[in-house]
């Protein structure tokens, strides 16, 4: 069914594996084993928005956990973390991307999997997520917009998920330190929260 000729079809299969993987861990092992994250990471390159969503929302579901380190890595073996990446910097659709940087920040959880989301990721999440929500752009007088952007679930994710890769050592940290513009982006969002009532916000 996710192979279907018809979107519509692609689209209600793969938000159907959302659904029935959701806590349950032997289905999620069960879906791996029939091939299933490859074939939705292959529609991470659908052309329809809803595909995306679908898809998206499934493989969320199918990483979320320390249990489901396996799903973690088959999905970066078959390309995921690249295609997570290409969708998040192409798409518009702010409950994709909610969900797209959820799928990151869950990938994110996994040793092996931090060092290959600094490499593929990093740049697209500072420069797609980061410094758009930090509020570099806005005006003094916008303050209200600001506290809105800080407090956004896709902000909220990105920077889950950045946490999450600080912990693989020297590296991982220098290549975020020498990311152009995060360190200041994520000074100026903690600057704003201080300043606000968001002080004790995710």
């Amino acid at each position: 069914m996710l192979q279907h000729q018809f979107p519509s079809v692609q689209s209600n299969a793969a938000a159907y594996l959302q659904h029935l993987c959701f806590g349950d861990n032997k289905i999620k092992s069960e879906i791996r084993r029939q091939g299933g994250i490859q074939l939705l990471v292959d529609l991470l390159d659908h052309r329809m928005t809803d595909v995306h969503r679908s898809a998206c929302g499934a493989l969320r579901n199918l990483v979320y956990g320390k249990a489901n380190d396996d799903n973690k890595i088959t999905l970066k073996n078959c390309g995921g973390i690249p295609a997570l990446v290409r969708l998040l910097r192409k798409t518009t659709d702010v409950e994709i991307r909610e969900l797209l940087t959820g799928v990151l920040w869950n990938l994110s959880s996994c040793d092996a999997l931090k060092m290959p989301i600094i490499q593929d990721a990093l740049a697209v999440l500072t420069n797609a997520v980061i410094i758009p929500h930090s509020g570099w752009d806005i005006s003094p007088h916008q303050e209200d917009r600001k506290l809105h952007l800080h407090s956004s679930q896709v902000l909220r994710n990105a920077t889950g998920c950045l946490r999450n890769v600080s912990s693989a050592g020297e590296e991982a940290r220098r290549r975020m330190r020498e990311c152009e513009g995060l360190t200041d982006a994520l000074l100026y969002v903690i600057q704003t929260a201080l300043g606000s009532s968001e002080i004790d916000s995710k």
